[in-house]
């Protein structure tokens, strides 16, 4: 193997060169117009003007098919597709429907937590008020009996008093 990473230019040039195949020539630059390319070639088929009415027909046949197949396999994904996106709008309703159902059950759920709350308030403000009665009859009693004692007390000191004046 040679190696090629070192050396000069035109010993790289040299190199290639003796690896190149010799029988290598270069096309001349009118090649297009050379009677030599086509009279060498080689007929491996026959024209294609001797092609027969049925076989175009029978290709033409196949091709046909073919279409209708991919047309019918196409029209099949799209009532797929169809009845796929039926099925969703279908869930999407009983979904819509489902959701306003929670939301009512919640919502009632709320309200009779509410209406519990309001009562057991107004029971506690009853018991509360109770008591309030109570202590302000209780309160009124004693200020009753403290206003008799007092009443008691200066008709005691008046009648001292007017019984140490005389």
């Amino acid at each position: 193997m040679t190696d090629f990473s070192t050396g000069t230019a035109d010993q790289m040039k040299a190199r290639f060169s003796a690896c190149l195949h010799t029988s290598y020539s270069k096309p001349e630059n009118n090649f297009l117009n050379d009677s030599r390319d086509i009279s060498n070639a080689k007929k491996d088929t026959e024209a294609m003007t001797n092609i027969t009415r049925e076989e175009v027909e029978t290709k033409l046949q196949l091709i046909e098919e073919r279409l209708d197949r991919k047309v019918s396999d196409i029209a099949k994904s799209v009532s797929d597709f169809q009845a796929a996106n039926q099925r969703t709008v279908e869930a999407l309703q009983n979904a819509k429907w489902w959701a306003i159902g929670t939301a009512i059950a919640v919502l009632a759920l709320f309200m009779g937590t509410l209406q519990w709350g309001q009562s057991a308030q107004k029971e506690e403000n009853a018991r509360f008020s109770a008591y309030i009665r109570e202590d302000v009859k209780s309160i009124g009693d004693d200020v009753k009996e403290i206003s008799k004692a007092v009443t008691e007390m200066r008709i005691r000191s008046e009648t001292k008093t007017e019984a140490s004046k005389n």
